[in-house]
């Protein structure tokens, strides 16, 4: 068996059910969440102590892991730059500086598949069915949209037994899209989503992104 394989998909999120603010409101305590573990991280924390420590009642514990992981890919990424800084020989000013702590507003939700977010092709309508925990109890349901091409992709990987459908990172942003209503460009709220998968079969000796990973917007 060769390397894994991974492939990142883009799609657009449009939800059906629940309430935008709740995902708004996910992506603000991630913020939180992000700066608590670079901070506890600085201070020699570990991955335990600091699950712990960042526990809160309003988020769900998985989505939480997912979170304080990716900050501390990020704090391992600057450690790394940072050994290579101190490596060179006549280092200049451009020491790197670590991951802020202060920053404000939204960083991404990031989600476990089954978990924190769930995939299925509906039957019916041949659409890629979306059901988001931004927060304990609360759920938001909606469907993806993208280029033709990806979204077969998608499908195959949700349906097939030798690909992992992985982690989903659900970000915002403004974006111009198609108003089939007024047959116009409109400015609204929008969705993106990139889905990673992981194909067991297909090797590879190029991969992307070690983790399996999906983004979204909303």
């Amino acid at each position: 068996m060769g390397e894994e394989a991974t492939k990142t998909i883009q799609t657009r999120l449009h939800i059906a059910s629940g309430e935008r603010s709740w995902l708004h409101d996910a992506r603000l305590a991630s913020r939180e969440i992000f700066n608590q573990t670079i901070r506890f991280k600085q201070q020699g924390y570990n991955r335990t102590e600091i699950q712990k420590e960042v526990d809160r009642d309003d988020f769900l514990r998985n989505n939480k892991c997912a979170v304080v992981s990716k900050a501390l890919q990020t704090w391992k990424s600057y450690q790394s730059l940072l050994d290579w800084w101190r490596e060179q020989d006549d280092p200049d000013g451009g020491k790197p500086t670590p991951p802020s702590t202060d920053k404000s507003g939204s960083y991404p939700l990031v989600m476990a598949h089954t978990e924190g977010y769930r995939l299925t092709v509906d039957d019916d309508t041949n659409r890629v069915q979306v059901r988001i925990s931004p927060k304990p109890y609360k759920k938001v349901k909606g469907h993806l949209r993208g280029e033709p091409d990806a979204m077969d992709e998608l499908r195959d990987a949700i349906t097939s037994d030798e690909v992992d459908v992985g982690q989903a990172e659900l970000l915002s942003r403004k974006s111009k899209i198609f108003d089939e209503s007024s047959k116009c460009s409109a400015l609204r709220d929008t969705a993106m989503a990139c889905t990673t998968y992981t194909s067991r079969s297909h090797a590879s000796s190029t991969c992307p992104n070690p983790t399996p990973l999906i983004l979204w917007s909303a």
